[in-house]
């Protein structure tokens, strides 16, 4: 819609600025020149559209920055979630093998009581 609005625009001032070819002064901060209507028209029309291209591009970029830049915290906070998993892994094995039952020595094979050696 806007790329329809924006060539509308433009075909509006190329229409004006062939039905008034009349050549005038123009002064403009202690300069002066001699010109045509259509020269000013189109001159003042290519003026805004750069000035309006250069917002809009700023705020692009600006845009884009912000997204690079939380693209980098959204790496950086996964990386840290990463290791905090590993080490999640790593204490709830310590866990486990806390909680497990210990053999104590009389179950592993050794007699704890009348051993004689002869």
């Amino acid at each position: 819609m806007t790329v329809f609005l924006s060539l509308l625009f433009a075909l509006a001032v190329l229409v004006f600025s062939v039905q008034n070819t009349t050549p005038i002064d123009v002064r403009f901060m202690g300069w002066g020149f001699h010109t045509t209507l259509t020269h000013v028209t189109l001159g003042a029309t290519a003026a805004g559209a750069i000035f309006a291209l250069l917002l809009t591009l700023t705020r692009s970029v600006r845009g884009s920055l912000k997204v690079w830049e939380a693209q980098g915290k959204v790496r950086r906070l996964q990386g840290e979630l990463k290791s905090a998993q590993e080490a999640q892994r790593k204490l709830e094995v310590e866990l486990e093998q806390l909680r497990a039952p210990r053999k104590s020595p009389a179950t592993s094979g050794m007699s704890g009581g009348n051993t004689s050696y002869q």
